[in-house]
């Protein structure tokens, strides 16, 4: 059983790590970026790529994070300023464009097979705790989505540019009024969440596998998390990611493995009739 329980917190962690970077993106430029899992999975091919040369693991991380960073940018500033001029909300479908054109370079560049990303032998070794069985780069996924949703808790409330973003999100023509430069807070923040895409992409990739197709199927799942959590809530990503997973889990083991595509969504509806703001989110009065 508790085999079954890493399983689930472990995949539960990729889920939870998109959702933060759906929650960052929302804060530094107030719309959702739905090509986050996309430049994960790009991030991992150009690993798998890169450690078929013989790069050291670290530095492959860390091109990956720099590519998908600047790639990031470029989406900031195609997709999201030119938008800033009116008061649509047409950074759904520009997010889902760029999604789009990602998947199709994935698909130029390494086609449709699956890559296996390879990050080390000490990588697949399994380890025993609590009784169960987990591999290595499961307690990796964990630790990076606890550290990530630790720094972006951290940075949202105790740092001028998280409270500075946190206003913004609020009221986008008041923030501006009081000074904010919503501008540069939105590139800097597309920059450091396709950053951090780009570095955990290949670890993500390491416990599941690299190919086009994957990030539209890790993309509904984080946004699932996120809504089931609570919309900007980082607490509620990180809770609403693994307890995805965990029912994920149990659902291929106990039930079929067929329903784990199924239960999941029938948890998030009724956990929705109940609470429609997610487990952790607050209700948002608005006037009309």
């Amino acid at each position: 059983m508790m085999t079954t329980v890493w399983a689930g917190v472990a995949i539960g962690s990729v889920y939870a790590l998109i959702a933060l970077s759906y929650n960052l993106s929302r804060a530094v430029s107030g719309a959702l970026n739905f090509a986050v899992a996309h430049l994960m999975i790009l991030s991992a091919l150009l690993a798998f790529t890169l450690l078929g040369l013989g790069l050291p693991v670290l530095v492959v991380l860390v091109v990956c994070a720099v590519a998908t960073g600047m790639l990031a940018i470029v989406e900031e500033r195609v997709a999201i300023r030119p938008l800033r001029k009116n008061d649509s909300h047409g950074e759904l479908v520009t997010t889902v464009g760029v999604a789009t054109v990602l998947t199709g370079l994935m698909l130029l560049l390494w086609g449709p097979d699956l890559r296996a990303v390879r990050l080390g032998a000490g990588f697949d070794d399994p380890l025993s705790f609590l009784g169960g069985r987990m591999l290595p780069i499961d307690v990796v996924l964990v630790g990076a989505a606890l550290l990530v949703g630790a720094l972006t808790v951290m940075w949202s409330k105790h740092t001028v540019s998280g409270l500075l973003s946190r206003a913004q999100t609020m009221d986008y023509e008041a923030a501006l009024l009081r000074g904010v430069n919503a501008r540069r807070l939105s590139l800097w923040g597309f920059a450091v969440s396709g950053a951090v895409c780009g570095f955990v992409g290949p670890l993500v990739a390491a416990k599941t596998f690299a190919v086009a197709s994957l990030p539209t199927f890790l993309a509904v799942m984080g946004f699932v998390a996120l809504i089931l959590g609570g919309l900007g809530s980082d607490l509620g990503a990180v809770l609403g990611g693994v307890l995805l997973g965990l029912v994920q889990a149990f659902a291929s083991r106990y039930l079929d493995p067929h329903y784990q595509y199924i239960v999941p969504f029938v948890l998030f509806l009724l956990v929705l009739m109940v609470r429609p703001h997610g487990v952790l989110g607050r209700r948002e009065t608005r006037l009309v």
